[in-house]
């Protein structure tokens, strides 16, 4: 079934949530609360509208973040994690070096 035009509008507001709230952690669950609909039609709404499952979209986030961060600022690599959503420093640098191929230490070499 297609998408309302309501039903867009409270999926982008969400979206907006979640690129403010990065370093949250999130669930389906809640975030389908949020846009007030059934999970399953939130997971596919999103997937029509931006074409990423939403664990996707706030990874690939997460990790624009991380990479503005750490080429922009001189924060430490624990508190971008942190602004990233990540408790420790070893898995966002895990994660960011999976993403690009580099580890955040070499972004700043």
């Amino acid at each position: 079934r297609e998408l309302t035009g309501e039903e867009k509008e409270r999926i982008y507001s969400v979206k907006a949530y979640l690129l403010n709230h990065l370093n949250q952690q999130f669930t389906i669950t809640k975030l389908a609360k949020m846009a007030a609909l059934g999970e399953q039609k939130f997971k596919d709404g999103f997937y029509i509208l931006f074409e990423r499952r939403v664990g996707e979209y706030v990874h690939e986030a997460r990790m624009g973040l991380g990479k503005f961060l750490l080429t922009k600022t001189d924060k430490s690599i624990k508190e971008i994690a942190a602004v990233c959503g990540y408790s420790k420093a070893r898995n966002f640098s895990s994660a960011y070096k999976k993403f690009f191929g580099v580890r955040p230490k070499e972004e700043r070499d």
